[in-house]
């Protein structure tokens, strides 16, 4: 059950920095673009280019960094679930 509750806090953590952005303002923003920094290598349609804050997220950003984000997620937690099932395995 927590690895559900760990996954859907990745998935909607732009979310809720989004909507603090009218309460706190720029580290809302600040939170938000950290989300997207390791995927905006990409670029153009994905994630263009703004000269004011560096890069916006286009909704063809947002779903690709959801997809990567839970690939990873779910592939370090079966690998380190795998390895230690194999690490504690009593023969």
């Amino acid at each position: 059950m927590i690895k559900y509750i760990i996954w859907g806090l990745i998935l909607f953590l732009p979310a809720f920095f989004r909507s603090l952005f009218n309460v706190i303002g720029m580290p809302a923003l600040m939170g938000y673009l950290l989300y997207y920094t390791p995927l905006s290598f990409i670029g153009d349609p994905f994630f263009p280019k703004n000269s004011d804050i560096g890069f916006t997220p286009a909704w063809e950003g947002i779903i690709l960094t959801a997809i990567i984000y839970s690939i990873v997620y779910w592939a370090l937690y079966f690998g380190w679930h795998y390895a230690l099932r194999d690490f504690y395995k009593r023969d």
